[in-house]
């Protein structure tokens, strides 16, 4: 499950983006993946406020607190007694202290801003389920019923890989398509669900496409694209299939 923190910066650790308690923990622990190291590096040389906050992370010494310490409910984080004494005897890190708590703040009041649709997205999105008429005349019928032992097993990085090999060398499989943008929207990746469920819903002919199209919406709501996820559900209504009162009850919490 991710932590709020995780969740903040859909790109942090890019050059662009400031980082993240885990990613900050993770850089000075030595625990983060091996491409992910040179990225965080990369941004610390062009931001001296993550530069300070890491610093700030490093020279505190319960990294298991800072997490609490942080984040709601403590908006009183200047009376703590934990922080009192670490200042008294770190006072001339009080700057990488206070950019560690601004970068923390910040994402918090962030996620606060954010949690409307991530709330709906939560509530919309159910996991689809994998019936095994699905595979029945599927060329790569043998990996396609693995691949939706994995998905429904909740194994979804051993599922995408699955997929991905299936569409390697059979490039329409509508069935492969969906589930590998179902997986990809359960490891919140909307950017690869998209491209996946899109091609899913291309083929208007197969069981898959109506649902792919429910999905795809969700997708663009994961991916905080409002404007396109109104679109998609608008078209789901005209089309007035099986999901026309889902998307109708969405598009009014959006407020169309």
């Amino acid at each position: 499950m991710s932590t709020p923190n995780q969740a903040v910066y859909a790109s942090a650790g890019t050059a662009n983006a400031c980082l993240n308690l885990d990613q900050m923990i993770g850089y000075v622990d030595n625990t983060l993946a091996p491409q992910q190291r040179p990225q965080i590096e990369a941004h610390l040389d062009q931001c001296r406020l993550c530069s300070e906050a890491v610093e700030g992370v490093r020279l505190y010494p319960d990294k298991s607190e800072l997490r609490e310490m942080i984040e709601p409910p403590s908006y009183d984080i200047h009376l703590r007694p934990a922080w009192i004494e670490f200042l008294q005897y770190n006072w001339k890190s009080a700057y990488a202290v206070a950019a560690m708590l601004v970068l923390g703040l910040s994402s918090t009041f962030y996620l606060m801003r954010e949690k409307p649709n991530q709330t709906l997205f939560a509530e919309s999105f159910h996991r689809y389920p994998s019936p095994a008429s699905l595979v029945r005349g599927e060329q790569a019928g043998g990996k396609l019923a693995a691949a939706l032992g994995q998905y429904e097993a909740e194994n979804f990085s051993g599922a995408l890989k699955i997929f991905q090999e299936i569409l390697a060398v059979e490039s329409g499989n509508t069935a492969a398509h969906f589930y590998a943008g179902l997986v990809c929207l359960e490891r919140k990746d909307a950017t690869s669900a998209i491209t996946y469920l899109q091609n899913a819903r291309n083929d208007t002919s197969h069981e898959l496409a109506e649902p792919a199209a429910w999905y795809l919406a969700l997708a663009y709501l994961q991916k905080k694209d409002l404007a396109e996820a109104k679109s998609r559900l608008n078209q789901i209504i005209v089309e007035d299939g099986a999901y026309k009162e889902k998307a109708t009850k969405l598009l009014e919490r959006l407020g169309q």
